[in-house]
C-alpha cells in the first residue's frame, strides 16, 4: 500500500505563511520585544528588525493574556553586522547638551535580553507584523540550491509573493491514501491537504525566471531569505550586482550576495498606535573592503574615522548612482592616478561636523593626482601633485549624471563649467533649463574635496537603472 502523488488545483488564500517583524513604537530602535510563552509579563529574546517569523498551530495552546500579542517562531534573522556598525558608531556630546540624533541610540535597551535566533519561540505585537506582499525577498547566495520548475538554480534571485488582488496565489494540494492506481482505500487514512505558495522569480537583470510554488510549511527555503521592502529593492538590487561586476577588484566582491550587504532600516512614523508608514530602508553599507579599504571599479575609501566604517553609510539608490560613476570612470581612466578616493558620506549632526551629509547621499572626493601616491595624505587644486584634468573629467560625469549640488574651488575648472559650450557638450537635454547647483561652485573648506550629491529623484533612478 502506497500513497499516491499529490493533485493540486489553482486556488487563492488570506493567510500568509509568514511575516516580517518590524517594531511598534520602539523609537529609534533597530528590535522589537519576544516575550517569553510561559509568562509574557517577562522578556528573554529581542528580535531584529527584518527578521521571518510565522505562527504554527502547536503554538496556539499558549493564549495571550492581551489579545494583540501573537505566538511565533522565528524562521530566520538578519546578520548581525548592521547592528555591530550602530553599536560602535561615534558617540558625541556637546558640553552638558546630549545630542540624541546618533546611530547608537537605535541598539539601546537590550542589554540584558538575548538576541533571537532561528527555532526560538515567544509573543510578539501583532502590530510590528508587516504583509510579506510589501516585501520582495531575495535567496541568499550561500543558501542551499534551491531550483525553479525548470531546474534553474535561484541562489541570489529575487522572489515575490503572486498575488491576485489581497489574496495569495497557492495550489492547494492534496494526497488521497489510496495505492497508485486510485484503489483499495485505507479507510484508516484520512486526506492530507496543503498549500503550496507561488512565487515570481526574476534574475539579476530583472527578467523573469517563471513561477515557483513551494510548500513553505515543510520546506526550508524562508530560512534563506532576506526581506527588503520592494521601494527599495531595485537600487539595492542594482548596488549588488554592480559590486560583484566591478573590474579589477573581483576578489573582493565576486561573491558577494544580499548577506553581506548591511541593511538600516528606517524610522517609522507612527499617529497613535497607527503607523503611517510601509517599512523602508534608510541606508546600506557601501561595498568596501574592511581590510584595505578598496571599493569598486578602483576605487578607496579614505580617513575611515571609526573601526567599523559608518561612515560609510549611504542612501541606497545614491549608493547605485554613485557606483554607476565609479564604473564609468573606471572605463574611461586607466593610467596612474585614477584612483577616485571617496571619504566621508553618511555623517549625523552629533558627529560635529559635515552638516551637508545628513541624508546619506552626498560624498566628498579628493581631487585627482598625477601618480598613485594615494598613501600620501592631503591635497589640494594648485598643488603640483594635482591633476586638473582627470578632475576635469571626472567632475563631468557627476553633472551628466545628474548629481547636485556639487562643490570644488578649483577656480578654473568652475569658470569652464560654467561656459555655454560645456552645458551644450554635458546636457544638451536640459536646454537653457540649467539649475547653478548642476554646477561646481565654490564653497569654503573645499579646497581639497569635491562634495557631490546624489538626490532620491527620477534622474537618479535612470541613473542607477542604466547607468551613463
Amino acid at each position: 500500500m502506497s500513497a499516491s502523488e499529490p493533485y493540486c488545483s489553482p486556488s487563492t488564500t488570506d493567510t500568509p505563511p509568514f511575516w516580517v517583524s518590524d517594531e511598534i513604537k520602539q523609537g529609534d530602535k533597530v528590535w522589537e520585544n519576544l516575550r517569553n510563552l510561559e509568562d509574557d509579563d517577562k522578556k528573554k529574546y529581542y528580535l531584529p528588525k527584518g527578521s521571518i517569523v510565522h505562527s504554527p498551530a502547536e503554538l496556539f495552546g499558549n493564549d495571550p493574556a492581551v489579545a494583540i500579542r501573537l505566538p511565533v517562531k522565528v524562521l530566520s534573522v538578519p546578520k548581525d553586522d548592521y547592528e555591530k556598525t550602530l553599536a560602535a558608531s561615534q558617540l558625541i556630546s556637546k558640553g552638558v547638551l546630549k545630542v540624541k540624533r546618533k546611530l547608537r541610540i537605535q541598539t539601546y535597551g537590550k542589554k540584558n535580553l538575548i538576541r533571537a535566533e532561528r527555532g526560538a519561540t515567544g509573543f510578539i505585537d501583532e502590530r510590528s507584523l508587516m504583509k510579506v506582499d510589501k516585501y520582495t525577498f531575495m535567496l541568499k547566495s550561500d543558501s542551499p540550491l534551491f531550483k525553479n520548475a525548470t531546474g534553474t538554480p535561484l541562489n541570489g534571485h529575487a522572489l515575490t509573493f503572486k498575488m491576485q488582488g489581497d489574496l495569495f496565489a497557492i495550489e492547494q494540494c492534496c494526497i488521497s491514501p489510496t495505492n497508485e492506481n486510485f484503489s483499495n482505500v485505507n479507510e484508516d487514512l484520512e486526506e492530507t491537504c496543503f498549500n503550496k505558495y507561488i512565487f515570481n522569480i526574476t534574475d539579476e537583470q530583472g527578467d523573469s525566471l517563471g513561477p515557483a510554488s513551494y510548500n513553505l510549511s515543510s520546506c526550508n527555503i524562508a530560512e534563506h531569505l532576506t526581506a527588503i521592502p520592494r521601494t527599495k529593492y531595485k537600487s539595492i538590487e542594482k548596488v549588488l550586482n554592480l559590486a560583484k561586476e566591478s573590474d579589477g577588484i573581483d576578489e573582493h566582491f565576486h561573491s558577494l550576495g544580499i548577506e553581506n550587504i548591511e541593511l538600516f532600516p528606517k524610522k517609522n512614523k507612527w499617529s497613535g498606535a497607527t503607523r503611517v508608514n510601509d517599512p523602508d530602508i534608510a541606508l546600506i553599507k557601501f561595498p568596501i573592503n574592511k581590510i584595505t579599504g578598496e571599493g569598486p571599479y578602483n576605487s578607496f575609501h579614505y580617513n575611515r574615522d571609526d573601526k567599523v566604517d559608518s561612515d560609510a553609510l549611504i542612501t541606497p539608490l545614491a549608493g547605485c548612482g554613485f557606483m554607476q560613476v565609479l564604473k564609468t570612470h573606471n572605463k574611461a581612466c586607466q593610467t596612474p592616478g585614477c584612483t577616485v578616493m571617496f571619504g566621508d558620506i553618511y555623517h549625523e549632526a552629533s558627529w560635529g561636523e559635515h552638516s551637508q551629509h545628513g541624508k546619506g547621499n552626498c560624498i566628498d572626493i579628493r581631487p585627482f593626482r598625477l601618480k598613485d601616491d594615494f598613501h600620501i595624505n592631503g591635497l589640494q587644486y594648485g598643488w603640483e601633485r594635482y591633476d586638473q584634468e582627470k578632475t576635469r573629467n571626472f567632475i563631468k560625469l557627476l553633472v551628466k549624471a545628474g548629481a547636485r549640488p556639487i562643490h570644488f574651488n578649483d577656480p578654473q575648472l568652475i569658470k569652464d563649467f560654467h561656459g555655454p559650450a560645456m552645458k551644450r557638450e554635458l546636457r544638451p537635454d536640459l536646454g537653457d533649463n540649467w539649475n547653478l547647483k548642476r554646477f561646481p561652485s565654490k564653497v569654503p573648506g573645499h579646497n581639497n574635496h569635491i562634495h557631490a550629491c546624489f538626490p532620491d529623484n527620477q534622474e537618479i533612478e535612470k541613473l542607477c537603472r542604466e547607468g551613463l
